[in-house]
């Protein structure tokens, strides 16, 4: 039997899901802007606004997946350190079928792709 999740309203009490999707649109369009240039993991994944994104918790999932379906595999770390699910191990799989995995991953668990 699949653990019962708190909403977003539990995880963050007084936050309702519109809330949510407006900090992850900031957030994601902060870090994006400030790292699409950066070549170094480390620059891109201990940025302040990529931090602030994994703080969201699971009720950022779905917008998570709605950028992975935009294209944006950077994402996939998020998801990862949130979820707690590691989908590979060691497999050899390109970017595109790493964000096709995660997408069918999150449609299994009921997360529907959403862009915010």
């Amino acid at each position: 039997m699949r653990p019962t999740v708190p909403s977003a309203t539990q995880q963050h009490p007084g936050v309702d899901s519109a809330e949510i999707r407006i900090r992850f649109r900031h957030l994601f369009d902060v870090w994006d802007k400030e790292t699409v240039m950066c070549s170094f993991p480390h620059q891109i994944y201990n940025h302040w606004a990529y931090e602030k994104i994994v703080g969201l918790g699971e009720p950022a999932i779905p917008y998570m997946l709605g950028e992975l379906q935009r294209g944006n595999p950077d994402i996939v770390r998020a998801l990862r350190t949130i979820s707690g699910e590691s989908l590979f191990q060691g497999q050899g799989l390109t970017t595109e079928e790493i964000m096709d995995t995660w997408l069918a991953w999150g449609e299994a668990k009921g997360h529907v792709p959403t862009i915010a």
